[in-house]
């Protein structure tokens, strides 16, 4: 099923506004905490640990983002594409080279 079949109406102007799309802060918000007081010394174990945040979600972790999907959109056309300001700043990790 495609976007147009599940009912969904994208405007191409609105996706250009935004800086990240509704559909990462569904899982952003999980990989923070999962990374929360992470301390790396290098990009590789960077890489390896987000590789492990991805094997450790099962299937309906990422269907249930997709079906949040239609009403984060919502909100961020209806706030010109600000997306969602309680999260702009809310994402970081803690590097050390």
């Amino acid at each position: 099923m495609d976007a147009l079949q599940a009912g969904m109406e994208f405007d191409a102007t609105s996706t250009m506004q935004a800086s990240m799309s509704p559909s990462d802060f569904y899982m952003f918000s999980h990989l923070q905490l999962h990374l929360d007081g992470s301390i790396f010394n290098s990009n590789q174990e960077v890489i390896n640990e987000f590789d492990l945040f991805l094997d450790s979600r099962k299937p309906q972790f990422f269907a249930e983002g997709f079906e949040k999907l239609p009403k984060r959109w919502q909100t961020t056309v209806d706030l010109n594409g600000d997306c969602y300001p309680q999260y702009l700043c809310s994402f970081r990790m803690y590097l050390s080279f």
